[in-house]
């Protein structure tokens, strides 16, 4: 029970709906303004309560509020950090946003690792082969509750690598 962040690779379009099916809880995803206002994805989107993400802004403050309401209301946020499924799962840069929600809200972070995805769901392939995947949650790491705005720079950067680093593990 509570807000919690579930922050998971994204080295396929798989990843987020096994993390749907599979958690045992409902998850808010944060999902990039090109998939939440696609035509046939948007519904969807907007049945599982799922906030969008606009990539074209400078700062993201309505989708940042939006989330840190939802996990103060105990919601569970999913994330994927890397902000794309470009890189494959290798996590080259990690974005702030799971950081800031992190240091705002003093809620607790799962790392979520996911293996298998692209093999089973090849780019440019129209349907997922049956093949064995892996999601695994790690234990919650807590990062500590700021009241500063904007929080300081290192405290965000030392928080990112944290995360980051619980991701590769």
């Amino acid at each position: 029970s509570g807000g919690v962040i579930l922050a998971a690779n994204h080295p396929s379009v798989l990843d987020g709906i096994l993390l749907q099916a599979l958690s045992p809880r409902p998850v808010r995803f944060l999902v990039a303004e090109d998939m939440y206002t696609h035509k046939i994805l948007n519904p969807i989107f907007k049945a599982f309560n799922c906030i969008p993400v606009y990539r074209t802004k400078t700062h993201n403050g309505e989708a940042l509020r939006a989330a840190v309401a939802a996990l103060q209301a105990g919601d569970v946020i999913g994330i994927f950090p890397e902000g794309t499924t470009f890189h494959r799962g290798t996590l080259p840069e990690i974005k702030r946003g799971v950081a800031l929600l992190a240091l705002k809200t003093g809620v607790p972070v799962v790392p979520v690792a996911f293996r298998g995805c692209i093999e089973a769901f090849p780019e440019g392939a129209r349907v997922p082969r049956p093949l064995q995947l892996c999601m695994r949650y790690d234990k919650p790491a807590a990062y500590p509750k700021t009241a500063l705005d904007p929080i300081p720079e290192p405290q965000v950067a030392q928080t990112i690598e944290a995360i980051r680093h619980r991701l590769l593990e």
